[in-house]
């Protein structure tokens, strides 16, 4: 059995995927599932693709689809995957190769339902910026969930379970953006261990054209984050009592809740009008969850929004870009 399914989502990377691959030729290969989710590149990304499942056939697998999106890319790879633990990697970012092979080792040993590990930010122009986890304190532990306080970290830090990611997965939206922390979502709840690694595994590239958070294709975009918050607020109703009150589904969910608004206060300048309707959307759905939608009120972002009726972004916007 391996020890990790890593899930490469990749559509035209051409120009990145040979560095993403190469960051997990490590001498603990062999321990490793890599899943090329190839969805439907129109570049020489296949090509690529083939060149790794062919020279390494046991670890590297090219899987060609039609374009789906990254949440097609997700459903597909959880039936597929074999590894003891499930970890995504973007095609346009890559790994350190000497905490990776650490990671195999300790993933080997452990039996952990959810393993932690830290990032850094890589910027175009060469320079990167270190991440601050909320959660260093527990850094080298192995705790029961109860144990730890809410924190945040993103799909790219976590390695779950893969017997939980399938038990729990539901289907990812489609040709939708903004969807990643709709896995850590479902899989959550159904966590009771988790283990916190200080080393810094996951190199997140910013600054590409065309990348998700670019503001032009967050404009493009920006329904799709009404569509994922809607689905967040959707799968949190359905769940069992017990289940949420759980403090970390809470978390991921007023997170989830918090950097969208912010996405749409970026983009007020760009259209006035649909940023408002869209911010009350946002709203909207989130008073099915009232105690939330009250604990909201308490932070001076969102108060000043709605007594605003969401003018107030460009103030927000004034005072973040000075």
């Amino acid at each position: 059995m391996k020890v990790l399914t890593i899930v490469v989502c990749a559509y035209n990377m051409e120009n990145y995927l040979a560095d993403c691959l190469d960051s997990f030729i490590v001498p603990q290969m062999d321990k490793l599932e890599v899943l090329i989710m190839n969805d439907g590149s129109k570049d020489r990304t296949e090509e690529i693709a083939n060149e790794y499942s062919t020279k390494y056939p046991d670890t590297f697998k090219t899987i060609n689809k039609e374009n789906g999106g990254w949440g097609s890319n997700i459903n597909m790879s959880v039936d597929l995957a074999t590894g003891k633990y499930f970890k995504e990697v973007d095609a346009d970012d890559y790994v350190d190769p000497k905490v990776l092979e650490k990671l195999i080792t300790r993933l080997s040993e452990t039996d952990v339902d959810l393993y932690v590990t830290d990032h850094v930010y890589c910027y175009a122009d060469g320079h990167t910026r270190e991440n601050k986890p909320d959660w260093a304190e527990y850094a080298g532990k192995t705790l029961k969930q109860s144990e730890v306080k809410e924190f945040y970290f993103p799909l790219w830090d976590a390695c779950i379970k893969t017997d939980i990611v399938k038990a729990n997965h539901k289907e990812i939206p489609t040709n939708t953006l903004y969807t990643d922390n709709l896995v850590v979502m479902h899989a959550i709840p159904f966590v009771e261990t988790m283990s916190f690694d200080e080393g810094v595994l996951y190199h997140y590239r910013l600054g590409r054209d065309g990348q998700s958070m670019d503001e032009n294709s967050l404009f493009k975009h920006y329904p799709d984050l009404l569509k994922v918050w809607k689905e967040t607020v959707d799968y949190y109703s359905d769940l069992p009592g017990e289940k949420k009150e759980n403090i970390h589904v809470i978390a991921k969910m007023e997170y989830t809740y918090r950097i969208f608004m912010d996405y749409l206060i970026r983009l007020y300048s760009k259209d006035k009008k649909q940023m408002v309707k869209s911010m009350k959307e946002m709203d909207e759905i989130l008073k099915r969850v009232d105690f939330l939608y009250k604990k909201m009120w308490k932070t001076k972002k969102i108060l000043l929004l709605r007594i605003t009726g969401y003018r107030g972004a460009s103030i927000i916007n004034h005072y973040n870009n000075k």
